[in-house]
């Protein structure tokens, strides 16, 4: 379970995170976390992930969530087999062979040198890497960011069968279409707090399962 109970926090005089409340069970859904720019999503994953620890609050979580950022992270100039050793020295729950299969269906050569891919080939290798490891959390921010429209749905499915049985995953985004039909659950944040939860069977009911309906109601209201 993640749980954070009453985060606040400022950098200066600005207030990033106000009175925050988050209860994430292990239950197998997919949640979108949206919100404007300068909601706080940002630092919201940096405390989840334990990279912020000046805070007022209480916060419980486990250390097994895997995290795909929205900037590169490998090595440019190592080939995609060395990244593969990287991730079975770093983590334990990696599933080497799981890896190589996502990695076959992306069409990756794993001779191949990360500075060669495009973009979007990269946040491709990246993604399966990450789901690669076999934990109870996920946490993505933008992982369809680079990714050509045209290879999302293969996309879509990689999130979808190669996680972790019953695994929560988390998606922060601003691409609300693109990603909407992957959301059990959408969170909106707004002014370093959750302003609304809202479930897919909620959005079909009340706005025709238009997220960005949705999202421009909320965020004038909010």
């Amino acid at each position: 379970m993640i749980e954070l109970h009453h985060i606040s926090l400022n950098y200066g005089q600005q207030q990033v995170l106000s009175d925050l409340n988050l209860a994430i069970p292990n239950d197998g859904k997919t949640i979108g976390i949206i919100g404007p720019n300068g909601a706080g999503k940002t630092t919201l994953i940096n405390n989840i992930l334990k990279r912020i620890n000046t805070f007022k609050g209480q916060r419980q979580v486990p250390d097994a969530i895997a995290y795909l950022p929205d900037q590169p992270f490998l090595p440019g100039h190592i080939r995609l087999k060395a990244a593969i050793d990287l991730f079975i020295a770093a983590y334990p729950d990696f599933n080497y062979q799981l890896a190589l299969s996502l990695l076959k269906t992306q069409h990756l050569n794993l001779q191949q040198r990360i500075h060669t891919l495009s973009r979007g080939m990269q946040q491709q290798a990246e993604l399966a890497l990450t789901l690669a490891r076999q934990v109870p959390y996920y946490l993505f921010d933008e992982p369809l960011g680079a990714i050509d429209p045209r290879h999302r749905q293969n996309t879509y499915q990689m999130i979808q069968t190669a996680r972790r049985s019953h695994s929560t995953v988390l998606i922060v985004t601003h691409l609300l279409k693109d990603l909407a039909p992957l959301f059990d659950e959408i969170w909106l944040l707004t002014n370093g707090r959750v302003a609304q939860q809202i479930s897919r069977t909620q959005l079909q009911q009340n706005f025709n399962g238009d997220i960005e309906q949705y999202y421009q109601e909320m965020t004038t209201h909010a």
